[in-house]
């Protein structure tokens, strides 16, 4: 999930997956001719936040069945932003979509819902805008954003979370922090394995062996560059990370996004990380740990089932790096 387009498509998912390669095209051309994505996207995530108001004063007795269906159309919702993000070009993008503010305070979602949507917009527009200097190109494109996400909380929560930061979190995703090098290492390795194999088909004459060499070759150049290319992103990521200032950002920011998805639980626990490994400054690892794991009663007290399930990997992803410290006594002194 963190990889690049042309890893994903290697691996399989979605649109190249064999038992589903023409249902998706067929959805994708009946979603793009019809213009439904926009209109699909904006019900489902407004079905979301509906549901728990469905049965009115019945909804304590049916807590179980609204827990459910909350978490059906959740799923629904990450699957089909997940979907969109990988069939929509950039022009659709561009043309169709609102802005954040729009989807938040006329159409009225949720703002995680809203930042789900817009992501993958923000991230064509930064590259868009991209020439030299990513930190200016990230300016341009998210002022207007920042202009917005300030007023969605009083003053006083900008007083210890500054809204860069908060910006930040919510607009990035698991791509923008980690690479995956050994699902590329893996994918190239197999491709060469793939064409080392080709000598061996006795059907193939020397001119069709010739060329599916050199197709292979391009895959495995493409790997090896977008490789490249999400090295030197999550790098820039981080450089313009490190600029930032966080004193305590777990209801706002942690809390609501390690619920949505289980690759949303991963990448909050990496953020957390990061932020740690960058030294951030007013940033507490003990105490954020600490608030986090000392008592989850509450928090898994509202939690649906699926949500109880991703904040669950939340905390083992957390805990990954609590062992590493556990069992290193240089590292839990740099922590302490």
């Amino acid at each position: 999930m963190s990889s690049g387009e042309l890893l994903r498509s290697e691996a399989g998912q979605f649109t190249t997956a064999r038992n589903v390669k023409r249902p998706s095209i067929r959805l994708k051309e009946a979603l793009l001719d019809n213009d439904l994505y926009l209109p699909l996207s904006i019900i489902i995530a407004q079905q979301r936040r509906c549901i728990v108001f469905k049965f009115g004063a019945q909804r304590i007795e049916r807590l179980k069945l609204i827990g459910s269906l909350y978490d059906q159309c959740q799923d629904t919702m990450v699957q089909f932003f997940t979907f969109l993000s990988n069939v929509l070009t950039t022009e659709n993008f561009y043309h169709k979509f609102p802005s954040i503010d729009n989807l938040v305070l006329d159409i009225h979602l949720q703002v995680d819902a809203a930042f789900q949507i817009s992501r993958s917009l923000f991230n064509l527009n930064i590259q868009s805008a991209l020439i030299q200097n990513y930190i200016d190109a990230v300016t341009v494109v998210m002022s207007p954003v920042l202009d917005f996400v300030k007023t969605l909380h009083p003053q006083r929560t900008w007083e210890e979370m500054i809204p860069q930061f908060y910006l930040t979190f919510c607009s990035l995703s698991m791509s923008n922090l980690q690479v995956p090098e050994i699902a590329y290492k893996r994918s190239i390795e197999e491709l060469e394995l793939e064409m080392t194999q080709i000598d061996e088909r006795k059907e193939l004459t020397a001119a069709k062996k010739r060329k599916e060499k050199e197709k292979i070759h391009i895959i495995i150049d493409k790997l090896k560059e977008e490789l490249f290319k999400q090295k030197e992103h999550v790098e820039r990521v981080r450089n313009k990370t490190k600029a930032e200032t966080i004193t305590e950002f777990l209801r706002l920011c942690i809390f609501p996004r390690c619920l949505l998805s289980e690759i949303d639980a991963l990448y909050c626990a990496h953020f957390i990380r990061v932020i740690y490994d960058l030294v951030t400054p007013n940033f507490s690892t003990i105490i954020c740990y600490d608030r986090l794991i000392y008592d989850i009663s509450y928090s898994l007290a509202s939690c649906s089932e699926n949500e109880a399930i991703r904040y669950g990997r939340f905390l083992e992803s957390l805990l990954e790096s609590v062992m590493s410290w556990h069992g290193d006594k240089n590292k839990f002194d740099k922590v302490i």
